[in-house]
């Protein structure tokens, strides 16, 4: 099953945060909006007491594959797994598409993650849609590792967060990704994305937490 990545535009507050379909410029029968398969929520989590740093400013593929080979332990796939998170869903600057797959996707990856990646991801960097990942709101995250819990064979990590728009303060929605990762060649590689999401239109000032399901969410660390 296929889901818009970022929803349509409302057609009323509601309550809400969100635009309304008079204002919005996100178009109304949601094209232009990135799509991506919906996934399964993480089912065992780790119970783990860190907290990772989340992104700050831009996001950056330079960083991103600097942290995929920075290190083999949990914390080092997590951090990967924010860089790389905010890559995607931050589309407010170009990027090199082909070089992300190449350096950070494993060749075994799922062809639909990797289909999103080089069809949707790379039609909507730098387009007049600039999805950001409001940092100035919480963010949580959680992991579920195969093999050793502090050096995994593979892991993957659910963030849930506030998705938002570049040109509209008021647009917002709750959503979470799961990016699974696996060790390959000394380094973390990205084998598959998913999404969910967890609110379309929240109420204003509410704090993302209310909505999170299940286990072992922990808050990352926002500048």
């Amino acid at each position: 099953m296929v889901v818009a990545f970022a929803v349509v535009a409302l057609q009323s507050n509601g309550g809400g945060g969100g635009s309304s379909g008079s204002d919005s410029i996100v178009p109304d029968d949601g094209s232009q909006l990135t799509e991506l398969a919906e996934g399964e929520p993480i089912a065992e989590p780790g119970d783990f007491r860190d907290s990772p740093e989340g992104p700050t400013d831009l996001p950056s593929l330079d960083l991103a594959e600097e942290l995929s080979d920075a290190g083999s332990s949990r914390s080092d796939a997590e951090a990967f797994a924010v860089e790389f998170l905010h890559l995607i869903v931050d589309t407010r600057e170009e990027m090199d598409v082909d070089k992300m797959v190449e350096t950070l996707v494993a060749e075994d990856a799922d062809p639909a993650t990797v289909s999103y990646f080089e069809t949707s991801l790379a039609r909507n960097k730098g387009s007049e849609i600039r999805r950001v990942w409001r940092t100035n709101e919480e963010s949580w995250i959680r992991t579920q590792t195969i093999g050793d819990p502090e050096r995994p064979d593979s892991i993957s990590v659910e963030i849930a967060f506030s998705l938002g728009l570049d040109q509209d303060d008021d647009f917002r929605t709750w959503v979470t990704h799961r990016i699974d990762l696996v060790r390959d060649d000394d380094a973390w590689r990205v084998s598959r994305v998913t999404f969910r999401t967890l609110d379309y239109a929240p109420p204003d000032d509410a704090p993302i937490s209310q909505a999170l399901d299940g286990t072992g969410w922990r808050q990352l660390t926002l500048s």
